[in-house]
């Protein structure tokens, strides 16, 4: 776990889904505000037994690719057969279940790097997280490096 904190607040950010929480805002009447949801099983130790996604699950990450239930009825027109490589049905993608890695970033910055195995679409994904100095707002940047578009 990695936080920063700057006139305007504070966060954190976690290896796991690269997710971020908890995140306090300082709002300009002075009142906290903390938008985002941290899972109330956070610190129980029984934990571990959940899938990677739910283990720390908190505030807000990124979904890579998001996936589907192909059991799941679909809208007319829409097909769940086409493309298929090993990790398409973790939920939620690999980017939210598994450990990224911490990369150098500017300073103020946060910023995260998954790789993803050889044979997928998926080369890897970039996360910066850098506050607003003059707000209560943070800029969330997500950059994914692709081997084939399928």
């Amino acid at each position: 776990m990695r936080a920063l904190a700057w006139d305007h607040g504070c966060l954190a950010a976690q290896r796991l889904g690269a997710m971020v929480g908890p995140v306090t805002f300082i709002l300009p009447d002075g009142r906290a505000c903390n938008p985002l949801f941290m899972a109330p099983w956070t610190f129980d130790p029984r934990r571990a037994e959940l899938p990677g996604v739910l283990r720390r699950l908190r505030g807000e990450w990124p979904c890579v690719p998001f996936g589907a239930d192909a059991e799941r009825a679909l809208s007319p027109g829409w097909s769940a057969r086409g493309p298929t490589f090993a990790g398409a049905d973790v939920p939620h993608g690999p980017s939210s279940n598994e450990d990224w890695r911490w990369i150098e970033a500017p300073e103020g910055s946060l910023a995260l790097q998954l790789d993803y195995p050889a044979d997928h679409p998926v080369e890897f994904l970039t996360r910066r997280l850098t506050p607003d100095p003059s707000a209560a707002a943070v800029d969330f940047e997500l950059s994914v490096a692709v081997r084939r578009l399928d």
